[in-house]
């Protein structure tokens, strides 16, 4: 990755903090949620980022570069720059 995504990288991941922080105490009063819930919910959303990044192991998903239309498809394991950004709003 140039460096320059890597800057823009470390600006969206403390800007969606920031947009989350504000965001989950509205959701919890509108739905009415108890604090058990929804940190058990965000933990759990926070478990799936390394279940994805651990998707790249498997063969059925990892490809070899140029041969994705042999079958291989290429998803999973943080692999791409696209993946990259998407973890950074995301986490």
């Amino acid at each position: 990755m140039p460096p320059s995504s890597l800057i823009l990288i470390g600006i969206l991941t403390p800007a969606s903090g920031i947009l989350g922080s504000l965001a989950w105490p509205a959701i919890q009063r509108r739905y009415a949620l108890d604090t058990l819930r929804v940190l058990t919910t965000l933990v759990l959303m926070a478990s799936v980022v390394p279940a994805y990044g651990c998707l790249g192991f498997l063969p059925v998903f990892a490809s070899e570069e140029g041969r994705e239309g042999e079958g291989g498809v290429r998803f999973g394991g943080l692999t791409t720059q696209g993946e990259m950004f998407v973890l950074a709003v995301y986490f």
